[in-house]
């Protein structure tokens, strides 16, 4: 029987340059959160994901303008965290 590794990130603001430092290339899933102005951090997608960095990415890049997430991205500051789950 194989083993489950997780491993879990701590929250990170939603960056580029903190995705391709901290997201791993494998499966999981990961949360992503907006910070209304004069608010507290809301989770507002919860996704899976076979390649964590990639997906986590895909949100950031500035095509498909009209992706509801995307559109928080841009109009918020946003953070995120993952799990992801290895099988030894």
């Amino acid at each position: 029987m194989k083993r489950k590794k997780i491993s879990k990130s701590k929250f990170e603001i939603y960056t580029e340059l903190n995705v391709y430092q901290n997201a791993p290339e494998k499966p999981g899933v990961f949360l992503l959160w907006a910070k209304p102005f004069r608010g507290n951090w809301e989770c507002f997608h919860i996704g899976k994901s076979d390649n964590l960095k990639f997906d986590l990415l895909q949100f950031l890049s500035p095509d498909d303008s009209e992706n509801p997430i995307k559109e928080k991205v841009r109009k918020f500051i946003c953070g995120y965290e993952w799990t992801d789950i290895a099988l030894d």
